[in-house]
């Protein structure tokens, strides 16, 4: 095994872990860090390198946000990230309307501490076993802990309009959403704590399961690290075939198939084991 190097096979673990919502802490908020982020719980919203957060409408983010390197912040509307945004470097920023960034924007900021915890972080939750699980979470719905963890394993969060998602339970309760499919909120669409429960209390992993395949699109070459990864597959930037990330396979066709490599993450590392 040895780290992946830069292109595809980088990329697509970061896009895989993109990171959104793996953080659960503000710049305001003493009850919202969760100590298990390490670094990270400084961000209330951690892209990894090469990702983008997009906020629109009336969304918030209550904290920090941190963008990886070459990655990118979009606000418009009037959406606001309370606390500051912190760019790594090659990292990019852009508002329109009433969208406001409270703390200020920082450019070239070293995320590295960060984004060990932050992936560190994503391996531990996904290797948690599931004590409750949903394919999708779309509508309105409370999900009420019993006490200690609570692992919520589920394929789709889809929410949009006033949907909001409650989490409720007591003082020894925790929860870890552990999420493989899309992650979407919009609106004044949301998921917010009730009861006894404290906003540090609640980890959410999106995407936790990191995969790695071939570079190279099989019609003609195209580079596979350059295009649009949307859930578990990626489309060349040339000519659109797409693959699935989980398997190689052709999303049209099952026949064909890019190599897909086995990967493990050790604490910040990520391994991927490639043919001699």
């Amino acid at each position: 095994m040895r780290p992946a190097t830069r292109g595809f096979l980088a990329l697509a673990v970061l896009f895989s872990l993109i990171s959104t919502p793996l953080a659960a802490a503000d710049a305001t908020c003493d009850s919202c860090a969760n100590a298990a982020l390490g670094e990270a719980q400084t961000c209330a919203v951690f892209a990894l390198d090469g990702a983008t957060v997009e906020l629109t409408g009336g969304s918030q983010v209550d904290g920090n946000a941190c963008i990886g390197a070459d990655g990118e912040l979009t606000m418009s509307g009037g959406t606001l990230v309370s606390g500051s945004a912190s760019l790594a470097s090659g990292a990019m920023s852009s508002s329109s309307g009433k969208a406001t960034v409270g703390g200020g924007v920082m450019n070239d900021v070293d995320l590295s501490a960060q984004r060990d915890g932050a992936l560190g972080a994503a391996a531990d939750a996904a290797a948690q076993s599931c004590t409750q699980t949903f394919e999708r979470l779309r509508g309105a719905q409370t999900i009420s802990g019993t006490g200690g963890k609570n692992v919520i394993c589920v394929g789709d969060v889809d929410l949009s309009g006033g949907a909001r998602i409650i989490l409720s339970g007591g003082t020894s309760d925790t929860f870890l959403l552990n999420v493989t499919g899309k992650f979407s909120l919009s609106g004044s669409s949301r998921i917010q704590v009730a009861g006894d429960l404290q906003p540090g209390g609640v980890l959410y992993n999106v995407e936790g399961t990191v995969y790695a395949t071939s570079n190279v699109c099989l019609h003609r070459g195209g580079p596979l690290g350059q295009g649009l990864l949307e859930g578990h597959s990626v489309m060349c930037p040339w000519h659109a075939w797409s693959w699935d990330v989980r398997t190689g396979e052709n999303t049209a066709n099952p026949i064909l198939r890019i190599p897909s490599y086995e990967v493990r993450v050790e604490g910040g590392d990520v391994l991927v084991r490639l043919p001699e």
